[in-house]
Formats: structure tokens, sequence, C-alpha cells
């Protein structure tokens, strides 16, 4: 993640290859998208292997690279991949994303119970691990929606992973608190 103004310096970098490209899709009557640095094209028609070709050079004569790993075409029929979404007749995440997710929460408890079995208090690395977590929890809500079921089992694991009950840990000293003044 870069600082708040790398999406404007970004946009930046990138005005006069936005213009040209935004020319070039729409003399072809394709829909031309961009995040960051993610260029996806797309039409109702096939886009040919030559359309592509021009593309590359258009985009290296303003002064940019193109990463021929990242250049994907999709036929009618597949489910593409764009920003990491899946784009099918609706809008969805990989497969991958919520099982890697339950893994990340799984592990922010027992790190935050073996914490609390020693007697220590948060650390850093852990507040900026639950606010990946979140981050990652607020991107379901946005493309499902806060009414989803994976959504709500999801945060009411992560609260129960971040909020054990305190009998669990036996009781504290009040002399035990940092208390910041």
């Amino acid at each position: 993640m870069g600082a708040a103004t790398s999406p404007v310096l970004s946009n930046f970098a990138t005005r006069q290859l936005d213009h040209t490209l935004l020319h070039f899709a729409k003399a072809r009557k394709w829909f031309f998208t961009r995040y960051a640095d993610d260029l996806s094209f797309s039409s109702w028609d096939e886009i040919p292997v030559t359309a592509i070709d021009e593309l590359k050079q258009v985009i290296t004569q303003h002064g940019f690279t193109v990463n021929d790993k990242k250049v994907i075409p999709y036929g009618a029929n597949d489910a593409k991949e764009v920003t990491g979404l899946i784009l099918t007749d609706r809008v969805s995440l990989p497969e991958h994303f919520v099982p890697t997710l339950i893994t990340e929460i799984d592990e922010l408890k027992e790190t935050i119970n073996a914490q609390h079995k020693h007697g220590e208090l948060y650390t850093d690395w852990i507040d900026q691990f639950k606010l990946r977590i979140k981050g990652k929890l607020n991107f379901i809500a946005y493309i499902y929606g806060k009414q989803d079921q994976i959504y709500n089992e999801l945060t009411e694991r992560f609260k129960t992973a971040t909020q054990p009950p305190p009998s669990q840990f036996g009781a504290y000293s009040w002399f035990d608190f940092n208390y910041r003044l």
C-alpha cells in the first residue's frame, strides 16, 4: 500500500496515456478502464491479436512497459478476473479470498490468545494485522453487501478472535494495565 498521494500521482503520470488509450478504444467501440496500473479493455466483439499488439505499442510509446504475463485475453464465455475481482454475470471474489481470510483470522486469534496467556498486551503489528483483516472484511461488504452471510460470519469470527472472553484468561490486577494520561 502506498501513500495517500499515490493514486493522484499515478493519475498525473498516466494522463496522456489515458487520453490516447481512451481515443484508441472509442475508435474501435471498446470500453477502457484503468485502476492504478491495471488496464482493461472490453468489447462486444472479439479483440484481435493485432489490436493487442497496437495497444502495446501505444503504451510503450508513452514510456511505460507492458508486463506480457499480465496480458490476458478472455473469450465471451470466460470468467474474467480484473483487479482481483471475478466478473461473470455478477462481480465476485476469487475462490481463495475467503479461505485465506479465515486462516488469517484464526492466526490472529491464536496470537492474541498466546499473548493473553503470557500476560502480554497487544503490539503494533497485531494492530496492523487487525486493520488489514478489517480492510478485507470491508472489501467483502463492498462487493457482496453487509447483509451477506459470508460477510456476517467472517465479521463474527473476527469479533470472537479479537475479543476473547475475560474468563478464558483469569483475573488481572488493575496494576497490570498500562494507563496513558
